[in-house]
């Protein structure tokens, strides 16, 4: 049976031979007994990391609250001798929901969520606090570690804020707990974040099965058989993080700038981001609004057509329900050898023909005929009636008619067109005659 475990620091190389000897002989004396504890060490590979599994539980956590923060982590199966373990429970507590809820993250990626039924509320864990394999690591130069170590298997895994130490400010730490079967042990408590050595202690007693009973189903090893105490100490710790520290005050100075430095420029970056969002969110809208615009143009251009149609439709029906209906005719007689190339009529304002002209129909008018421009029905009344002419030689003219339309009668007009400048154009009433 193969064992990894923290050394010496290399300057110590003298005594290396006495401790490798000492590690093997715990190693064989311990075996047996370890291979029927609930957590069994594994020296043969490497599980999953603390680290490896917290970036998905944080994901989590920040989807379910955004103001959780961490405040609890165990090894939940499978605990090795490196400081891996099969799957590690990360608690989330959020102050605005007043709950708890965990994560357990497998190997393999399988995450699964609970709900703690009791507030459970310690300090959050405070930032760069270090894997539990690197924690090991830096313990095996510590003597009270390979006294721990000597206890037993390696069976708790716990990082906490507050909840290990009795006496003192609150401060984020590594328990890791030793032991077989129903003996407490020992436990080895260190700086989470620096990874030196606070205390060894015998382990605690595990308290009743009665408190917390309903509650203890899906919660860690180390929280199941300690979760009173664990209470009553969040509830101090909370207390206790107020108070100052010198000590750690001074030491987390520079920690506390570079992390700042961090934050800011990735407050730039996010604050870049989101201009970058905005704006582009902005012009989104401007470009809305513009079509918007152009659509209620368009609508209302629509609706002017609708009604204007409608009007007309319904004078049209008006004229056709009378006995006789009311028409106007307008005849075209040339003066002069006058050209016109194009004529357009229109009566109130609405153009109702349009007529074209060239070599055929300027003889015959020539000739001294009549030709009819238009001929339709029209409401009865005062109407306005416009020619417009358009010359073979480009030269435009127009000519207004305002008369009467007698109901049931045709009304007769002629336009005369004179050659030259001085012949302008004229329209005469000529007779209102039945249709």
């Amino acid at each position: 049976m193969s064992l990894e475990c923290p050394v010496a620091h290399p300057r110590r190389a003298p005594a290396l031979p006495v401790f490798f000897g000492v590690l093997i002989l715990l190693v064989q004396g311990h075996g047996a007994a370890h291979a029927g504890s609930a957590l069994s060490v594994r020296t043969d590979a490497l599980g999953l990391r603390v680290k490896d599994g917290y970036e998905a539980a944080r994901s989590l956590a920040r989807g379910w609250q955004g103001d959780a923060s961490l405040v609890y982590v165990e090894a939940a199966d499978s605990l090795w001798a490196d400081g891996s373990a099969n799957a590690w429970t990360y608690l989330y507590w959020s102050p605005q929901a007043r709950i708890t809820r965990g994560w357990k993250v497998r190997v393999g990626g399988r995450v699964t969520p609970f709900d703690l039924s009791f507030p459970f509320a310690p300090p959050a864990l405070e930032d760069g606090w270090l894997d539990a394999t690197q924690a090991i690591t830096t313990a095996g130069k510590d003597p009270g570690f390979r006294r721990a170590y000597a206890a037993g298997s390696l069976r708790v895994a716990m990082l906490s804020n507050g909840l290990t130490l009795h006496t003192g400010p609150a401060r984020t730490t590594w328990l890791f707990g030793f032991g077989d079967g129903a003996d407490p042990g020992r436990e080895w408590i260190g700086d989470a974040l620096r990874g030196t050595a606070i205390a060894e202690r015998p382990g605690e007693v595990p308290e009743a099965s009665g408190e917390l009973a309903g509650g203890r189903a899906r919660l860690t090893p180390w929280l199941a058989a300690h979760g009173a105490a664990a209470l009553v100490k969040a509830g101090g710790a909370q207390g206790a993080v107020t108070r100052e520290s010198g000590e750690r005050t001074r030491w987390l100075s520079a920690r506390e700038a570079a992390a700042l430095s961090r934050l800011a420029a990735t407050d730039a970056a996010l604050d870049t981001l989101g201009l970058g969002a905005v704006n582009a969110a902005g012009s989104d809208v401007d470009a809305n609004l513009a079509a918007l615009a152009r659509w209620r143009e368009a609508s209302a251009q629509t609706d002017s057509l609708l009604v204007r149609g409608a009007a007309r439709i319904t004078a049209a029906q008006h004229d056709l329900a009378a006995e006789r209906p009311t028409e106007i005719a307008l005849y075209l007689v040339l003066d002069a050898r006058a050209r016109p190339a194009l004529i357009r009529v229109s009566v109130d304002g609405i153009e109702v023909a349009r007529a074209t002209y060239a070599d055929a129909e300027w003889r015959a008018l020539d000739a001294g005929a009549w030709a009819e421009i238009t001929r339709r029905t029209a409401r009865p009344g005062a109407r306005v009636v416009r020619v417009d002419v358009d010359g073979a030689d480009r030269r435009t003219q127009n000519v207004t008619w305002t008369g009467n339309l007698p109901a049931g009668q045709l009304t007769l007009l002629r336009l005369k067109l004179g050659g030259g400048e001085s012949k302008a154009a004229a329209i005469d009433f000529v007779a209102a005659t039945a249709p």
